[in-house]
């Protein structure tokens, strides 16, 4: 027996809830058959997909690629069999800041005068692709292109500011440059962010070894306890302010980019359409001096 449909479906549940017993119920299915569903895929695979065990069920190596392929497939056919693209909610990714200080405005605009048909659902992911890679988000708002991202539009491009604790020696400061870098521990958000250290690599500044960690929630916290100072798109400081955290311009810092990206070339006409409305708002705001 060949892979269905309703295989795919049922490697999902358990890869979403980690567990054959609760991904039976929510697929309103008996345990046995969805244990069946699993064996049968993974013969059709010739390979074991998951773990089982007292605890739950994990997924292997295998299983991991084959779940990424799988969200792609079931969302190519839940799209085929809907009629198209505009009957349905999209669901756009982000990693944490949006569109910054545009993302209210945008999403307004979008509702007055973009489709009507289409509602847009903001999700965030702990991913640099907003979710686009695993098929969970149907497009994304990143600031770091994965070299997979072919299906994309840039909305615009955000200054860099320096992040420092209000204990830091820089607090006061009104403008710095990246050479003031020197020496200093620099905080980078490994999973989703878009500072790397090649930010100086060509400028000749002695850096101390990085501290990485994997959100901007620890990256904040670490920030505030002078752990280090971060370097951070703009729309940082409106989208996420914290508490003992100054924000400081840095004149020569590299402009962070914002793209809008998708995987499936159907919503290539949605992407463009909700482009051309950030594109408009970032207008506007430019000609009413916001900017």
């Amino acid at each position: 027996m060949g892979a269905e449909i309703r295989h795919l479906r049922a490697l999902l549940a358990v890869a979403d809830t980690g567990s054959i017993t609760r991904a039976a119920s929510e697929l309103r299915i008996g345990q046995p058959h969805l244990s069946r569903l699993i064996s049968q895929l993974e013969r059709s695979m010739g390979t074991a997909l998951l773990e089982r065990s007292s605890g739950g069920s994990i997924l292997t190596p295998d299983g991991l690629t084959v779940v990424t392929r799988a969200r792609h497939a079931v969302h190519a056919f839940d799209l085929a069999i809907s009629g198209h693209v505009a009957s349905r909610t999209l669901t756009i990714g982000y990693t944490w800041s949006i569109l910054g200080r545009y993302t209210n405005d945008a999403f307004q605009q979008w509702e007055s005068t973009g489709d009507p048909d289409v509602d847009l659902y903001l999700r965030r992911f702990q991913d640099r692709s907003g979710g686009v890679d695993s098929g969970a988000a149907d497009l994304a708002v990143v600031r770091t292109l994965a070299p997979t991202s072919k299906n994309r539009v840039l909305l615009f491009a955000e200054r860099r500011v320096a992040a420092v604790s209000i204990r830091h020696r820089f607090s006061r400061r009104d403008v710095l440059r990246m050479e003031d870098y020197q020496g200093e521990t620099v905080i980078l958000n490994s999973v989703s962010g878009s500072t790397t250290m090649e930010a100086w690599a060509h400028r000749g500044v002695s850096m101390e070894p990085p501290l990485l960690v994997e959100s901007i929630d620890e990256w904040n916290h670490l920030v505030s306890l002078n752990k280090g100072i971060g370097l951070t798109p703009e729309s940082t400081r409106v989208m996420h302010p914290y508490p003992g955290i100054n924000y400081i311009d840095v004149c020569d810092a590299p402009p962070a980019p914002v793209w809008l990206i998708w995987e499936n070339a159907a919503f290539e006409q949605i992407a463009r359409k909700f482009a051309e409305v950030v594109h408009q708002v970032i207008q506007k705001e430019t000609v009413n001096g916001r900017r």
